[in-house]
């Protein structure tokens, strides 16, 4: 056992999975995004009549899955370096996952797609709350 953890940690153990997972989602589809101009050049063909709009939708779409990419790759550390051991501003800091996933509910088009993640945003964050900051 790692004596930096606090005493009452074992449903951090679990609940810091979810937001590594979350991370883990973001990276892929920053792999993704970042890739696609480049595997599918044609893939905005049908949609934009010129070719300096395409490069632009593609421009677009490479820094997309870059920022996507690196905020995963940030997720999975303050979840693994940080909430895995009950550190409080690693908890407070995972408090933007409810709110991006509330926004993206109303502004994407995907809509409800996102309520899943936003329930197990809550969910992680409820777990975690008492042992984060009721152990010392």
């Amino acid at each position: 056992m790692d004596p930096k953890m606090p005493p009452n940690h074992a449903r951090n153990l679990s609940a810091w999975i979810v937001f590594a997972l979350f991370g883990v989602l973001f990276l892929i589809y920053g792999i993704y995004a970042f890739a696609l101009p480049s595997v599918e050049p044609t893939h905005w063909d049908d949609i934009a009549s010129s070719s300096s709009t395409i490069l632009y939708i593609a421009d677009n779409f490479r820094w997309i899955g870059m920022h996507s990419g690196m905020f995963g790759v940030l997720t999975i550390a303050v979840a693994y370096g940080g909430l895995r051991r009950g550190i409080r501003w690693a908890w407070l800091s995972f408090l933007s996952f409810p709110i991006f996933f509330s926004l993206a509910i109303f502004f994407t088009w995907p809509g409800l797609m996102w309520a899943p993640f936003l329930v197990a945003a809550l969910v992680a964050l409820w777990v975690t709350y008492g042992p984060t900051f009721h152990t010392r």
